[in-house]
């Protein structure tokens, strides 16, 4: 396993960010990303700000387009799922300062998490550079793509689980009605896993397990492939919100249980699912499970969770 840093830029003035499934590169700075293989980690710092753009509208006028404000800091802890590949339909991107690159190779990845933030500043710190370097030009014929020591990789990785940890929730309004569907869904949960989520071989370990940092999570199950998976119950909370709990936890809960990176799941769960829920859960590596209200209302097992 070798470990690694991926500068990106931030995405385009009025675009949603990106998918976070392949670590891109340019055409012709591709020899950076065959170093890499599946199981490799990777910190992935995104810039403050990247060069305008050049688009062409379909009437053949041109617009230029800025990135949006970056934040300038290491934003993911990501794994390298397998080889670099090329995507041959990816056409050219064209900058206003007259250069044009083909960002058509992609070193594809899985996101571990994606809530936590290591400013450039204590990046430079621990990879010994220069206060004032801000990543321009990084790494390898500008390839964005470098390999960094083992101790580099663990300490930012703290650093960037520890801020995580201490942001602050963002809970919306609950009332002590949905709070008390929310304590009767985790016992719902716990008391049979494999009926509640529709999966063989899954046990319950812990109900309303604490976490370092004052975190927990609603369940904390086992698979029949032996992975710890952290289950939260969904209280109505913004979306992304959600997926940055259940991120952390995760991987919170494979510290603190043992688990290598990667030993480890996370299932949101709720008496509805939306669409756009899941689809944006599943490009985190979040897995869902939506739950009939009436089933559990009509449950009369054991209550087992924790009072808030």
């Amino acid at each position: 396993m070798r470990y690694w840093i991926a500068a990106q830029s931030p995405p385009l003035e009025g675009s949603p960010d990106p998918k976070l499934d392949r670590l891109p590169l340019a055409a012709g700075r591709e020899v950076a990303g065959r170093e890499l293989a599946a199981g490799d980690l990777v910190l992935v710092y995104q810039s403050r700000s990247g060069r305008a753009v050049r688009l062409r509208e379909a009437d053949g006028t041109e617009t230029k387009v800025r990135t949006a404000k970056g934040r300038q800091g290491i934003v993911a802890l990501v794994e390298v799922t397998g080889p670099i590949a090329h995507h041959p339909e990816i056409e050219k991107t064209r900058y206003v300062d007259g250069t044009e690159l083909r960002w058509c190779f992609g070193v594809p990845i899985d996101a571990h998490s994606v809530h936590g933030h290591v400013p450039l500043s204590h990046v430079n710190r621990v990879l010994g550079f220069k206060a004032t370097y801000n990543f321009g030009g990084f790494a390898y014929r500008s390839s964005g793509l470098r390999e960094i020591e083992d101790h580099q990789y663990r300490a930012l990785v703290e650093a960037f689980r520890s801020s995580a940890a201490s942001s602050p929730p963002l809970k919306a309004e609950v009332s002590d009605e949905d709070c008390a569907g929310r304590r009767l869904l985790v016992d719902y949960v716990a008391a049979d896993p494999t009926l509640a989520l529709g999966e063989p071989g899954l046990q319950t370990l812990v109900v309303a397990r604490d976490l370092p940092a004052g975190d927990s999570a609603d369940v904390v199950l086992e698979d029949r492939a032996g992975a710890v998976v952290a289950v939260q119950v969904d209280a109505e909370e913004d979306w992304l919100a959600t997926i940055a709990h259940a991120s952390v936890r995760r991987a919170m809960l494979e510290h603190e249980t043992g688990r290598r990176l990667g030993e480890s799941r996370a299932i949101v769960v709720a008496y509805s699912v939306p669409r756009e829920m899941r689809e944006l859960c599943a490009s985190y590596g979040i897995e869902t499970c939506a739950v009939d209200r009436d089933l559990v209302s009509s449950w009369n097992g054991p209550r087992s969770s924790v009072d808030p």
